[in-house]
């Protein structure tokens, strides 16, 4: 009997251990179950929240820049991108006492609007879709760190008394995204493009930022309804690079001036009866050899007054045809030279030609623009938002401290998950 009851003890005892060590298999398992869904859930929800966190950053995006230019961008740096996100993640995983962030890291170096690279997309997007800009008034006198004074606390332009707008300070100047980095127009190039056959057409506008230019900035014949800017010859600064209104606008009216030079002169040598009347009148004032060199004188006298007769013309508001026909061809060899082939004085303000055709200043200036390295456009363009941006907007303005996108890596709980995301 005695040893029937510990027969019974033992396999009690066996059966007690046996169910132990299934509990704490099947607990095992279910500690298991829960922590494997427990990172599979944070990790989820990193990837699908983390995702969230940088398109609200993205959403952040400046509104002058937007309004004005078209141009998407937010103001931010890595430190403060680092902050955004954490405060994002903090918030998200507030309620989850088992999601540890260990660390958030940033980079919007790449993405800086200073980068021509990110302007160029940002611009092509805005031509893309039609971004139409806002015209913006001058909310207080100055403006800004640009101001129309000239005083040593605001950027160091000013407004002479004829009334033009200029930028002094070197600071200022330095700070601009083409410091340094622009290449000049070399006219000669473009003038034998155009001899070579390409027409107003081929070379207008096709660029998707000389199209962003003729919309968003104004000339000196078109202030395009844009309201307030700091300078009013913007498309002549970007042809030009001179910081003032009188400088670019003398500068480009040069440019234009010396292209219809050497173009009028193509034509005066291709065209077999001008050519030969020149002949004949410096035949009559240097007889012999030396008539040859009288022509080519003459020849380059009679191209350079029609060229500023041309100019005349274009800033009346009326149009000149790049490479001329007898048509549109306006003085004559009697109008330019008496019968000593003395050079007259000129009469009046300008010679209409028989037809007027062809192309009219913002053409011309499609032209120049044309001659300009696609990287020299960007970053004037570039100057010009950050002009205005600080004249317009806020005196700190920099198109440096705007991105377009960031990249960044976030560590939770061991597991660590890396985003990009750009407009």
């Amino acid at each position: 009997m005695i040893t029937s009851n510990r027969s019974l003890n033992n396999k009690r005892g066996s059966f007690t251990v046996f169910a132990v060590m299934i509990f704490a298999a099947v607990l095992m398992a279910v500690t298991a179950a829960i922590n494997a869904a427990i990172g599979v859930s944070y990790k989820g929800a990193l990837i699908s929240l983390g995702r969230v966190w940088g398109k609200s950053l993205l959403g952040e995006y400046d509104l002058f820049l937007k309004d004005r230019y078209g141009i998407l961008g937010f103001y931010s740096n890595d430190y403060m991108a680092e902050e955004k996100l954490g405060f994002y993640a903090d918030y998200s995983f507030s309620d989850k006492s088992y999601v540890h962030i260990e660390s958030i890291k940033a980079d919007t170096e790449n993405y800086s609007l200073a980068d021509i690279e990110n302007l160029r997309q940002q611009i092509e997007d805005a031509c893309l879709y039609g971004a139409e800009p806002k015209s913006y008034k001058l909310t207080s006198p100055g403006g800004g760190n640009v101001t129309a004074a000239g005083h040593e606390s605001g950027a160091g332009t000013g407004v002479s008394s004829a009334g033009d707008r200029y930028i002094s300070s070197l600071w200022i100047e330095r700070g601009l995204p083409s410091y340094g980095k622009t290449k000049k127009l070399y006219l000669t190039e473009l003038v034998e493009r155009i001899k070579s056959g390409f027409s107003a057409d081929s070379i207008i506008g096709q660029l998707a930022s000389d199209r962003y230019i003729f919309k968003f900035f104004k000339n000196y014949t078109d202030d395009k309804g844009l309201g307030d800017t700091y300078f009013n010859c913007e498309a002549e600064y970007i042809i030009s690079g001179k910081l003032s209104d009188s400088g670019a606008a003398k500068d480009v009216r040069s440019k234009i001036k010396t292209m219809r030079n050497l173009l009028n002169l193509y034509y005066l040598y291709s065209c077999a009866e001008k050519r030969q009347a020149v002949l004949s009148l410096a035949q009559l004032i240097t007889p012999g050899p030396a008539a040859f060199a009288t022509q080519a004188v003459m020849m380059e006298t009679w191209a350079y007054l029609e060229a500023e007769n041309d100019i005349n013309i274009l800033y009346s508001g009326e149009t000149v045809p790049l490479l001329k026909k007898d048509r549109n061809w306006a003085l004559s060899l009697e109008n330019v030279f008496d019968q000593d082939g003395q050079e007259k004085e000129a009469a009046g303000n300008y010679v209409r030609p028989a037809a007027a055709e062809g192309e009219d200043y913002e053409d011309y200036i499609g032209v120049l623009l044309f001659g300009l390295t696609e990287e020299t456009k960007l970053l004037r363009i570039a100057d010009l938002i950050q002009i205005n941006g600080k004249y317009l907007y806020c005196d700190s303005f920099l198109m440096k401290d705007y991105c377009t996108g960031l990249e960044y890596g976030i560590k939770v709980n061991g597991y660590e998950k890396s985003f990009e995301e750009h407009y």
